[in-house]
């Protein structure tokens, strides 16, 4: 019983969101630190950028298919209160970044005359 627990556990991708989750909320008070200590806002924002976009870009095709509706809109939800908060201008939707990174992908493997799953 407990290994079927934990086998659907990790074929859902539930701890890799939530280690994603956890992050983010880290990363929301190393912002405020910094906020605190004088950092400008511009480098507030590349901070929040070179951080969040990579940290969720990172591995996207492969994770963002097992994320249901709520895990998307949890995740909306932080990237809306980076933007109330001043940390970002307007960010696109986690779905539409994911969606971007799937092409990407598709269009590197589509147009490698070399990869081998042509």
């Amino acid at each position: 019983m407990c290994l079927a627990l934990k086998l659907t556990v990790v074929l859902h991708g539930y701890r890799p969101r939530q280690q994603i989750t956890c992050f983010l909320s880290s990363l929301l008070y190393a912002l405020r630190v910094l906020r605190s200590h004088g950092l400008p806002g511009q480098s507030l924002k590349d901070v929040l950028h070179a951080t969040v976009t990579g940290k969720l870009m990172y591995c996207a095709p492969a994770w963002h298919g097992l994320c249901t509706a709520s895990d998307y809109a949890r995740l909306d939800s932080f990237l809306r209160r980076c933007v109330k908060l001043g940390y970002a201008g307007q960010l696109a939707t986690v779905i539409d970044m994911c969606s971007e990174a799937d092409d990407a992908l598709f269009r590197r493997v589509l147009y490698n005359k070399k990869a081998s799953i042509r």
